[in-house]
């Protein structure tokens, strides 16, 4: 996971470029952010965050989803980020998604069955034909 993160920071420039101009074709797009516990800055959430606007220094957005115990934050709340807690990024164009280093991960350690779960929603549904390109390569 380390690795993934690591990659997802190295491409980030490239993936900030595409949303602060983005294509017309950028279909969606999300950004996976370090959530830190305000008394325990070593410990805390990743989460996505959508509609995201870029400045100089730092970013906001949407949260995608309710954290698993962080206290303080909720689904649909608008939150300032840091570009130094960045995990994740991916937009989705042409129907392909770009980055998701760390989705492949989790993704790839799927089974068929879990996979079937979340196929169809988003951003799973824009990996279904490399989940598919996965499994055939493991022989499965």
């Amino acid at each position: 996971m380390a690795a993934a993160v690591r990659e997802a920071q190295r491409t980030f420039g490239e993936f900030r470029n595409v949303l602060a101009h983005p294509l017309p074709l950028v279909e969606d797009c999300g950004v996976k952010v370090f959530f830190p516990h305000p008394q325990n800055p070593a410990v805390g959430e990743h989460m996505w965050v959508n509609e995201v606007a870029f400045g100089p220094d730092d970013m906001t957005g949407t949260l995608c989803n309710d954290p698993g115990w962080l206290r303080g934050l909720r689904c649909g709340q608008r939150v300032a980020l840091s570009l130094d807690r960045v995990s994740d990024g991916f937009f989705v164009s042409g129907g392909a998604l770009r980055g998701g280093f760390t989705l492949k991960l989790l993704y790839r350690q799927y089974t068929p069955a879990q996979f079937a779960e979340c196929r169809s929603d988003p951003p799973a549904c824009y990996l279904a034909d490399w989940y598919e390109q996965q499994l055939a390569e493991r022989g499965g």
